[in-house]
């Protein structure tokens, strides 16, 4: 029977407090830590803080490491989340069992960011991030529905980002199909070169030999890649002729068409040309040998061995590690000694590490003895590597010099090289560990809390993966710290009554999801008249007041929720949402600030929070609130054109005009751009046509069926005047 470790329960305990407490990010982390371990319990805890916190770093974890019912459940209910950025993250993760909730949302994005030029002021959930975009890309890539590429095509033909255009390519062709090719053939003329290169992959993809005579012409394309790509594509159908194009590469002054030359050589493999690689080995660019070694190595030829050794001892640190890593996979039999041999001599610490990494694949008696020499190593790159090595060498049982050496580093004060001799000693059964853990996360020291966090992520996903009675036991004791950590917070209530209320909690979620409003708010003070004092009942009896527009009844709950827990994300950010509704500025100020500082990923929050403080004469704030949301969002032409205003109105005068010449000349801008610019003409001499700018503007400021002028006007037009009335005179102007 398996002995629960000592120290568990109070290392549990302290995880549970930090998992409630009120720092963002060690909660984040406390929860990233919990989630690696794959019990019911931890489970449950995992899901229950994705509802109340309502951060989407958790989905990614959950994916991995928890059960996949569980999980489902939670990426679901992630889907219909009110902010766009979880809504994506949940449905990528569901890429791989596509479902018509998974495939909306992923639409959903990529359609919001197509159409992102056409957004107002008011839609603030369609701001996406060009990293979120590209995932997203890739996601419909993999689903490869027709809707799916369908939407990657219009991507491609309308996206001018080429980055994005070069993503998309690479996604449609994830899994190829003949309807392609039209679309491929158009993106061979494509002005990028990335575009081009994936367009020749995709054809490739195609395996279709007529497509020989459509990609021959671009084997003389400009591009070093394109041409190496085309090569390749060519060479996989028979022995077409490329090799007077791979000669040509080679022979160019540019260096680039050399390397991608040696890189089609490696693709290809034609055995004509290893002669040249091998005489690249000796080229004084340190790029190409690098390259020719890459290329050497995927003919995977042992009488090539002695090649790599004497690369062994390049002047050049990259080409060592290539030549390393060759040696490795080409004579695994013969790379340990040569490996051990260079290693005893490197002088540069990113090679030592590279090469300790290669020996723990290779193996071998030899390195056991010399290994703990390498622990004292003055570079944390080294001694890490060091300690992978080890864990991939002796798993388990390992021999007293390795204990001895490792034992000292779990009180290191580098905490990466203190993380990894933790987990390693837990590994190889040194179950004490946990001790020094929970006294680390007891400490006021955040970077020290962080590391003992991840430290334990580490060990619940050890303890995962070895299954068995220790993860029961785990599970047990996480059971036990659970009511325990519950009687300690006086949230003690009985399991009926939490099932009731989860009960109608859930039927509360689905009909709010649907709109039947007054449905939902039966439910949810259904569950409130069992226990009053239920934070996530008032935090959705505030969010379905405020979509009713019961401005009132929405403060009254969120005001409750936030008297018990002055944390919650959801309750701080509705109530700012009400405040805002109604105008207060003033009070809106608290609570999206609060939301802010308590999770700093929240576009919609920096939003109300710059209109609040414009609406109150405070520009300069405003102006830095929307700088910090510029710093996290994809480029937004009506984010950029409100930035500028704002500085504007704070006296940034150059500044504004700076950021809106881009915009001159194009239509669809705001007032206050066409003012700002409108000024910008008249600083540059330009007098008439501002002139003509500004008596537009005034008749259709006092044109009735345009409505009521923007409040920020009178400033705006205030600073301009004061502007205008510094210009110098000019004759004729």
């Amino acid at each position: 029977m398996t002995t629960v470790p000592a120290h568990l329960s109070t290392l549990l305990q302290r995880l549970l407090g930090l998992m409630s407490g009120p720092d963002f990010e060690l909660r984040r982390h406390a929860v990233m830590a919990l989630s690696r371990l794959r019990g019911q319990v931890a489970a449950d805890i995992v899901f229950e803080r994705f509802q109340s916190d309502n951060l989407e770093d958790y989905l990614v974890f959950a994916m991995k490491t928890m059960d996949p019912e569980r999980t489902a459940r939670l990426l679901v209910s992630a889907l219909n989340d009110p902010h766009l950025e979880v809504r994506l993250r949940a449905a990528e993760a569901l890429a791989g069992h596509p479902t018509e909730e998974s495939i909306f949302a992923l639409t959903h994005a990529v359609e919001a960011y197509l159409n992102r030029n056409k957004l107002t002021e008011s839609a603030q959930t369609l701001l996406v991030t060009e990293e979120g975009l590209l995932g997203a890309a890739r996601a419909l890539g993999e689903i490869g529905t027709p809707l799916c590429l369908g939407l990657l095509r219009k991507l491609v033909l309308q996206e001018t980002n080429a980055r994005i255009r070069a993503t998309a390519v690479a996604a449609l062709c994830l899994k190829p199909a003949d309807s392609l090719m039209p679309i491929l053939q158009g993106l061979l003329k494509d002005p990028d070169a990335r575009v081009r290169a994936n367009a020749i992959e995709g054809i490739q993809r195609l395996d279709k030999p007529a497509s020989i005579g459509l990609l021959q012409p671009y084997l003389y394309d400009s591009h070093q890649r394109v041409r190496a790509n085309a090569a390749k594509a060519i060479w996989k159908y028979g022995d077409y002729e490329v090799t007077s194009t791979i000669r040509e590469m080679l022979a160019h002054p540019d260096k680039k068409q050399v390397v991608s030359g040696i890189y089609a050589i490696g693709e290809t493999r034609i055995p004509a040309f290893i002669k040249n690689l091998t005489g690249y080995l000796y080229n004084p660019d340190a790029d190409i040998r690098r390259n020719a070694v890459i290329a050497l190595r995927k003919f995977g030829k042992a009488e090539h061995a002695a090649d790599f050794k004497s690369m062994l001892n390049d002047a050049m640190p990259a080409v060592r590690i290539q030549a390393a890593g060759a040696l490795a996979e080409v004579v695994p039999d013969q790379a340990a000694a040569a490996i051990l041999a260079r290693l005893r001599q490197e002088p540069e610490a990113q090679v030592r590490a590279a090469l300790l990494d290669l020996l723990g694949r290779v193996g071998g008696e030899p390195c056991h003895k010399e290994l703990p020499h390498f622990l004292d190593d003055s570079d944390e790159r080294v001694v890490l590597a060091t300690l992978e090595t080890m864990a991939r060498l002796v798993p388990r049982d390992p021999p007293s010099t390795f204990v001895l050496a490792v034992d000292p580093l779990q009180r290191s004060k580098n905490l990466a090289i203190r993380r990894r001799a933790i987990s390693l000693l837990w590994r190889w059964g040194f179950l004490e560990v946990l001790g020094p853990l929970a006294e680390q996360m007891h400490t006021e020291a955040f970077d020290v809390q962080t590391s003992a966090l991840q430290t334990t992520g580490d060990i619940f996903a050890a303890v995962s993966e070895s299954g068995g009675e220790m993860l029961a036991a785990f599970d047990q004791c996480l059971w036990q710290a659970i009511e325990e950590f519950r009687q300690s917070m006086q949230q003690a209530t009985t399991a009926a009554i939490e099932q009731q209320i989860s009960t109608l909690l859930e039927k509360a979620q689905v009909a709010f999801r649907d709109k039947r409003l007054a449905e939902a708010l039966a439910s949810i003070d259904q569950a409130l008249s069992l226990a009053p004092t239920n934070l996530a009942a008032l935090v959705g009896r505030g969010e379905i007041c405020l979509a009713a527009n019961d401005l009132p009844g929405a403060e009254a709950a969120l005001t409750q929720a936030l008297a018990i827990d002055p944390n919650s994300v959801k309750a701080q950010f509705c109530l700012g949402q009400v405040r805002h509704r109604l105008g207060e500025w003033e009070r809106a100020l608290e609570p999206l600030q609060t939301t802010i500082r308590l999770y700093p990923k929240l576009p919609q929050a920096y939003l109300m929070l710059a209109d609040a403080q414009e609406n109150l004469g405070r520009f300069a704030e405003a102006r830095d609130t929307l700088r910090a949301l510029i710093g996290m969002a994809a480029p937004n032409p009506v984010l950029q054109q409100r930035f500028a205003r704002l500085c504007f109105l704070a006296g940034g005068v150059a500044e504004s005009i700076q950021l809106l010449r881009p915009f001159a000349g194009k239509s669809g801008l705001d007032l206050g751009t066409q003012i700002i610019l409108a000024v910008s003409d008249a600083m540059d001499g330009q007098a008439l046509r501002a002139c003509r700018t500004f008596l537009r503007l005034t008749a259709a400021v006092l044109d009735a069926k345009v409505g009521k002028p923007p409040a920020y006007l009178p400033r705006l037009l205030q600073i301009a005047g004061e502007v205008l009335a510094r210009l110098p005179e000019r004759t004729g102007s």
